[in-house]
């Protein structure tokens, strides 16, 4: 059975006050992403569009990785400084004691 427009705005708007993310709410109206995000904007919702898909993981793109992977090469290979060693040591000490 096909929800009305109102009644799959109902929907939606529960979802997205209960703390459903984008890809929860797919599932649940079983109904593909670009499905749903085409009627939402439809319907003039880009706010639950919005609301849902801030709840989404981020999702690690390649260049994202490789930047990781660099910023790791980096640090592996650039030396923390003494004074800076010196500072944390004394500031762990004083935790300790």
């Amino acid at each position: 059975m096909k929800l009305t427009r109102a009644e799959f705005l109902e929907d939606v708007e529960f979802m997205a006050s209960t703390g459903a993310s984008f890809v929860e709410a797919c599932q649940r109206l079983n109904t593909a992403a670009d499905a749903l995000e085409n009627r939402l904007r439809r319907a003039g919702r880009v706010d639950l569009l919005t609301r849902l898909r801030s709840r989404d993981p981020l999702p690690i793109t390649p260049e994202a990785e490789a930047i990781v992977r660099q910023a790791d090469a980096w640090r592996r290979k650039t030396a923390e400084p003494d004074w800076l060693t010196a500072q944390r040591r004394a500031v762990l000490e004083g935790l300790a004691s």
